[in-house]
């Protein structure tokens, strides 16, 4: 399943500062953000494919997660 982070600048500036992402998880938007591919972000971030692709479904949790409480305040 893909995980698509596609969103407007201001709403990333809320998901950052408002979700509790890791560091690893911010590098990962950022290099998702530029269109970076899997493999080349694991590479670059010295970690597995695999490990790209757990956290950026834990990124996708985090935001879904965030809308969904954020509508219900």
């Amino acid at each position: 399943m893909a995980y698509k982070l596609d969103f407007y600048p201001e709403e990333w500036r809320t998901f950052i500062r408002e979700c509790d992402f890791t560091e690893l998880e911010l590098d990962i938007i950022d290099l998702t953000r530029k269109g970076w591919y899997i493999a080349d972000i694991a590479q670059e971030l010295f970690v597995s494919e695999r490990t790209v692709k757990r956290r950026r479904k834990s990124i996708a949790d985090k935001i879904l997660h965030h809308i969904i409480f954020s509508k219900n305040k």
